[in-house]
């Protein structure tokens, strides 16, 4: 796919046109991510369960994690499995709108909103745990970072 772009300041915010012969899979995608960095709330994660794919708003999920080379997604209440890799989702998700969403270790991408608190107790490490009493752990490498962001 050809891309180009045209700087010209009468255009006082972003405007793109997709010129093809068709509308094909990869067309729809193309304009469906496009239209999702201009507005981060059209962006949706493409969510698997069952047979059953739904699309998920990120701010409703808590935790995005791997587990047996699968990569899943919770909200408070229910899991499902995406088909991205983290990689994936953290580039997705490095837009300043998705500022909430911090990486904690090599299987853990977490939302700072459902974060109930910090356990700072252990050695060299740090317990997130959630309001909905689940837990994940920040591994040595991300300790810097999650300190940085919580200003300590």
């Amino acid at each position: 796919m050809k891309v180009s772009i045209i700087i010209d300041e009468k255009y006082t915010e972003p405007f793109a046109e997709i010129y093809t012969a068709s509308v094909t899979d990869e067309i729809s995608e193309a304009a469906r991510q496009i239209s999702a960095a201009g507005n981060p709330s059209l962006f949706m994660l493409s969510a698997w369960k069952g047979d059953f794919v739904t699309l998920l708003k990120p701010a409703d999920v808590m935790w995005i994690y791997s587990s047996c080379k699968k990569v899943f997604a919770e909200t408070g209440t229910d899991r499902y499995e995406l088909k991205y890799r983290l990689y994936e989702i953290e580039e997705m998700m490095s837009n300043a709108a998705f500022s909430k969403y911090i990486r904690i270790s090599n299987t853990d991408i977490i939302n700072f909103d459902f974060v109930h608190n910090f356990d700072m107790s252990l050695s060299g490490t740090i317990c997130v745990n959630f309001r909905n009493r689940k837990r994940a752990f920040v591994s040595r490498r991300y300790v810097p970072k999650i300190k940085e962001r919580l200003g300590i």
